[in-house]
C-alpha cells in the first residue's frame, strides 16, 4: 500500500518550486540547527509535543483497563470505547486546523483545544453510557487540533527562516517520539 501511495504521489502531486538555494554544507546545517536550539517557541512546542504524546500513549494503554475495572466492562467493550476516541481524532486532525486557518490565528485555536482536551480528560472517568461516548468523541479535538499545528507553526514563526523550519519540525517530532 505504501508503494502504491508513493507512486500516486509521484504521478499526481505537483510540488511548489522553491527558490534556488545554495548547496547545504555541514557547517550551514549545524548553524541552522544551532539557531533552532536557541528558539524559545521551538522549545515550547517540543515540550508540548513530548507531553501530548506521552499522554496519548499512556492514555491509550491505561484506559481500557480503567474502563474494565471501574465499569466492569469486557476487554472488547473497553477497547471499543478507546477506539471511539482514536477514530474521532482523525476528524479532529482535519477540522481543528481548518478552523484555525479560517480564523487566521493559532493561539485562540490552541487555547480552545487545550480547554476541550483538559475538561474532557477530567470528565471521562465520571460517566458511563451515551455521555461517556460524547466525551470520548469530543476529547480528541484537544490533541487532534494541536498536533498538526505543531508541525505548521515553525513555518509561520517570525524570525525562523523557512530554510530551517524543517529542522524545527524535526526537533518537535523527536520530542514527540521521546514522549
Amino acid at each position: 500500500i505504501t508503494f502504491v501511495l508513493a507512486v500516486l504521489w509521484l504521478l499526481l502531486v505537483k510540488e511548489r518550486i522553491l527558490e534556488e538555494s545554495p548547496v547545504a554544507t555541514l557547517a550551514s546545517v549545524f548553524r541552522g540547527f544551532g539557531f533552532v536550539l536557541q528558539s524559545k517557541p521551538v522549545w515550547i512546542m517540543s515540550i508540548i509535543s513530548l507531553l501530548l504524546f506521552g499522554h496519548v500513549q499512556s492514555w491509550s494503554s491505561h484506559m481500557p483497563g480503567f474502563f474494565e475495572h471501574k465499569y466492569d466492562l469486557t476487554n472488547a467493550m473497553a477497547g471499543q470505547l478507546v477506539s471511539i476516541t482514536l477514530f474521532s481524532a482523525l476528524a479532529a486532525a482535519i477540522l481543528g486546523p481548518t478552523i484555525s486557518d479560517r480564523l487566521g490565528l493559532r493561539k485562540p485555536a490552541i487555547l480552545i483545544a487545550c480547554v476541550i482536551g483538559g475538561v474532557t480528560n477530567l470528565l471521562q472517568g465520571s460517566f458511563l453510557g451515551p455521555v461517556l461516548i460524547v466525551i470520548l468523541i469530543i476529547m480528541p479535538f484537544g490533541l487532534g487540533t494541536i498536533t498538526p499545528l505543531l508541525f505548521t507553526i515553525p513555518f509561520e514563526l517570525k524570525g525562523l527562516h523557512h530554510s530551517i523550519a524543517g529542522s524545527a519540525v524535526g526537533m518537535i517530532y523527536t520530542f514527540q517520539n521521546i514522549g
